[in-house]
């Protein structure tokens, strides 16, 4: 080998030493075109650089940070939003330079749970979404984006997912969760704001699997595992937290939107407790003790050996014991035989009426469901319930009220007639079976029709006067 070969040679070697040893500069794999980042709000934009590395941040709304990496080559500015609007646009200085298109600045919903959340616009095999094709023919909307986080357990806590930001079009539109869009749709037509979701769900779902081990410290029956089990690693506690929540906890959002149960129907007593403790781990990651989370009441359907009224019971709990919570029922649109109601429009609507209220300030609308207050007569034949959130009254639609049961001191139930009093909007509870009722249940079975409902049409939560196991 020749002086000059050798020359040339070394120099190669340098040159791709060089290149293993440098960083790229790589954004966070939220920060994407397209994105909606959450306005009025200080939001956070992150990345990974050579260690030392200077960074700046310019955005066409007139912000201008920097910063430099650290030790390990990360980085996060702090930037804040003004009004809703845009596009935008942003330029991220580093070792190498990223323009980031297309920015709009709303409000970011975060969409978790299982299936029934996962459930796309195009439905499960032989499961069709109802009004599927209006939904995907009116999905032309610049103003909504979406960002779907693929399946993944680990045992350890990510930092980076894959995904992409995809603008609401017809074209797109069969991949969205089917409530997830309805909602997105419903908000974004009522206040003119551009709205993101991120969509992190995945089926059959345990809510152990979405919390981390600081939210399941006071729950000392479970245990957190150690590898990932090769069966059912979806239900094992941490394991979907680690991938699909903790690397976008940096991510400044307006709310949350949850729907998960049926998988916590074989054992629902703690159902409330864990939720709360999540809903507060969450709010504490994402730094708002305040920050919105609206849910939905699992649907009827046969569960057959578990304990669904339990769990609706449950998440109705929640209510009393976590702030700023809102629950959308769904009795009235579940299925005895399919546990994906194929009506997920309606479910959508629901969250949405409850957001424009809460969060939004529209209140005049009706969003919370009936439920019960109290109940005067037990121990008589004839028992008066008084429920809230009646709005002007309540009413059957001009159908039988069906659903209603009653037990006396053998706790064993009988079918009740239930009837409207108009003049002071309660229910009047009677059964001939029974000479003195000691329970009142309403929908309180794994799968019962709904009958009942407000005047906003928002059908009432099943509920019972006892405790009994």
């Amino acid at each position: 080998m020749n002086r000059q070969t050798l020359k040339t040679c070394t120099f190669v070697v340098l040159l791709l030493l060089c290149n293993i040893t440098r960083a790229e500069n790589k954004l966070g794999s939220l920060i994407k075109d397209h994105m909606v980042l959450q306005r009025e709000a200080t939001i956070n934009l992150w990345g990974w650089d050579n260690p030392g590395q200077k960074v700046k941040v310019i955005t066409s709304w007139g912000e201008e940070k920097q910063t430099s990496t650290d030790n390990d080559g990360k980085w996060t500015i702090q930037i804040p939003t003004t009004t809703a609007g845009g596009p935008y646009q942003i330029e991220v200085k580093g070792s190498s330079n990223h323009h980031i298109d297309d920015v709009l600045l709303g409000d970011v919903w975060i969409c978790s749970g299982q299936s029934n959340m996962y459930m796309p616009i195009k439905g499960y095999s032989c499961q069709p979404v109802e009004n599927s094709n209006e939904l995907i023919l009116s999905a032309n909307n610049n103003k909504i984006r979406y960002y779907h986080i693929p399946v993944s357990l680990n045992t350890i806590p990510q930092d980076n997912i894959q995904g992409k930001w995809v603008v609401s079009s017809s074209q797109e539109a069969p991949e969205f969760s089917a409530i997830a869009y309805t909602f997105a749709r419903e908000i974004q037509r009522n206040t003119g704001i551009p709205i993101g979701i991120i969509a992190t769900s995945k089926g059959a779902s345990k809510i152990e699997a979405w919390m981390d081990p600081t939210a399941l410290k006071e729950f000392s029956n479970i245990s957190i595992p150690q590898t990932i089990p090769k069966k059912n690693g979806h239900k094992a506690p941490t394991l979907l937290f680690n991938t699909m929540i903790h690397p976008i906890v940096k991510f400044k959002a307006k709310g949350f939107l949850w729907y998960q149960g049926e998988a916590n129907t074989f054992e629902p007593d703690n159902y409330a407790r864990l939720s709360r403790s999540m809903i507060g781990r969450w709010r504490q990651l994402w730094e708002d003790q305040d920050m919105p989370f609206y849910y939905v009441q699992i649907a009827p359907y046969s569960y057959k050996g578990r304990k669904a009224a339990v769990l609706r019971e449950q998440q109705a709990k929640i209510l009393d014991i976590v702030p700023n919570t809102g629950m959308a029922v769904t009795m009235d649109i579940g299925s005895h035989d399919c546990i994906h109601p194929q009506d997920k429009e309606t479910v959508g609507k629901r969250l949405a009426y409850i957001a424009l209220k809460k969060t939004y300030g529209y209140s005049s609308i009706i969003c919370d469901a009936p439920m019960l207050e109290k109940a005067d007569g037990l121990g008589t034949s004839s028992v008066k319930l008084y429920l809230k959130n009646i709005g002007n009254g309540l009413t059957g639609f001009d159908k039988r009220l069906l659903g209603f049961e009653v037990a006396g001191p053998d706790k064993k139930f009988h079918h009740a007639i239930a009837m409207i009093n108009r003049k002071d909007k309660t229910i009047t509870v009677e059964c001939n079976k029974v000479i003195s009722i000691s329970s009142v249940r309403y929908g309180f079975r794994n799968y019962i029709p709904s009958t009942l409902y407000n005047s906003g049409g928002i059908p009432a939560s099943s509920f019972r006067t006892d405790n009994w196991k």
